[in-house]
């Protein structure tokens, strides 16, 4: 990580910088295809005026993401912008050792 975020600050341009991120994805797709790693990723959309957005239809009551084929966990802010909302897309294996973790579990029952 400490690597990754080194690299992160080199670029002297957005150009450099997203050519170090591609390459970064890249590597990321290669370790993955070989099956050697489990990679998860996150990504946080918090603090972004999702909920500000009028495209002339008034602002949105709810957001999401659109369903991604690879394991993501996405988070937002609730609409009342006092929580987070944890969009968490698995495969079926590690969905259902997910769902049993116990704080998962009594999180989940009080909804």
């Amino acid at each position: 990580i400490k690597n990754g975020l080194d690299d992160c600050m080199k670029p002297q341009n957005g150009d450099e910088l997203v050519s170090v991120l591609t390459k970064s994805l890249s590597e990321v797709g290669k370790e993955r295809e070989r099956g050697e790693t489990d990679i998860y990723m996150f990504s946080s959309w918090c603090r972004f005026p999702f909920y500000e957005a009028d495209f002339g239809w008034g602002k949105p009551a709810w957001m999401s993401i659109v369903a991604i084929p690879m394991e993501i966990i996405g988070m937002f802010d609730t609409k009342d912008g006092d929580g987070i909302e944890a969009w968490v897309s698995l495969h079926e294996e590690a969905m259902l050792m997910f769902q049993d973790y116990p704080e998962i579990k009594a999180f989940t029952s009080q909804i």
